[in-house]
């Protein structure tokens, strides 16, 4: 096959839906896919995903086959032994030896990283992470997680949890987090988070113009922020909240780490106000050492994509190491 033609599995495996298509070598998607998730238990979540690739193998049965895939997964990943250590948003309480039991399955290599990790990957390869060579990538949708890339590696952690920001103490609220800590940055600046929380205390508050969307359960984070900006003051004080919450945890991050640069994705950041009053915040507050706020800036891939784009990327990461080795 020649090079030009090949393509690799990217299998974006999230709380509600499996998103699985063939990604080129630069970046091109193509035959996209989503696919039900039952996380249940462990075995149904587990159950969805061979379903959704047995389906999806099937239906593109026509095609060339691929020559690796790359799968994106929540949570803690093992990445050099193919191992999903365990999750909390799908509930992995032990761990699968995910990247060998596919092997067996369809014959086609498969390496893991966890979902933020491959998007950090497809910011080094296609985005914003081109221009340098630390920086970090913070993603802010229905959880908080980051990936940071030193020297164009990508940090793990000892125990596979280099980047769970959203699990950095930022508040003295007493929100219990599923972790087991309270004032975790993720009850307090997420969108899952932010809609539960106003859910919570929208008694007191029985004026505001969210109560349609809360009672009709068609409340979503971006009805907060519009109404935040017509003055609603439970949105005010919600949006408020997330914007110290996680203008602290990017200042944080840029002392800690002194990277080049920070990149900010995920769905919340679809909403350019929200973004302008973190940003009024991270520039009114940062002093002498948070340099790498000076380079934040907004990713420039797709929110809805990246996912499927990043776990092509690892794919690709490693099927051309591997090619390389062999040809030494």
């Amino acid at each position: 096959m020649a090079e030009s033609e090949q393509t690799v599995l990217g299998i974006d495996v999230g709380g509600t839906k499996i998103f699985i298509g063939r990604i080129t070598r630069n970046g091109c998607s193509s035959e996209c896919k989503r696919y039900p998730m039952d996380r249940s238990t462990q075995d149904t979540a587990l159950n969805s995903i061979w379903q959704a690739v047995d389906s999806y193998i099937a239906d593109t049965q026509h095609l060339p086959r691929p020559v690796m895939a790359g799968l994106g997964l929540v949570g803690k990943v093992d990445s050099e032994r193919g191992i999903w250590v365990g999750a909390i948003n799908i509930p992995i309480r032990h761990s699968v030896e995910i990247a060998r039991e596919f092997q067996e399955r369809y014959d086609i290599k498969a390496v893991l990283a966890n979902d933020v990790h491959a998007a950090t990957i497809a910011e080094m390869r296609l985005g914003a992470g081109q221009q340098w060579n630390n920086f970090v990538y913070i993603n802010v949708g229905t959880g908080i997680a980051a990936g940071i890339v030193n020297n164009r590696q990508l940090l793990l952690g000892s125990n596979f949890a280099a980047g769970e920001i959203g699990h950095m103490i930022v508040g003295s609220e007493e929100v219990l987090c599923k972790c087991g800590q309270t004032g975790c940055l993720e009850m307090l600046a997420s969108g899952g988070d932010m809609i539960k929380h106003v859910k919570e205390i929208t008694q007191a508050y029985p004026s505001s113009t969210l109560q349609p969307y809360i009672q009709s359960g068609e409340l979503l984070v971006k009805h907060i922020f519009q109404a935040a900006q017509s003055g609603d003051a439970l949105s005010e004080d919600m949006t408020k909240q997330a914007v110290k919450s996680l203008g602290q945890a990017i200042i944080n991050v840029s002392v800690m780490l002194d990277t080049e640069g920070i990149i900010l994705g995920g769905g919340l950041f679809q909403n350019e106000w929200f973004y302008e009053q973190l940003l009024k915040y991270v520039q009114g507050h940062s002093g002498l050492f948070a340099k790498s706020v000076r380079n934040l800036q907004l990713s420039a891939l797709d929110p809805n994509n990246v996912g499927l784009l990043g776990a092509g990327c690892v794919a690709w990461r490693k099927y051309d190491s591997t090619v390389r080795s062999l040809n030494l």
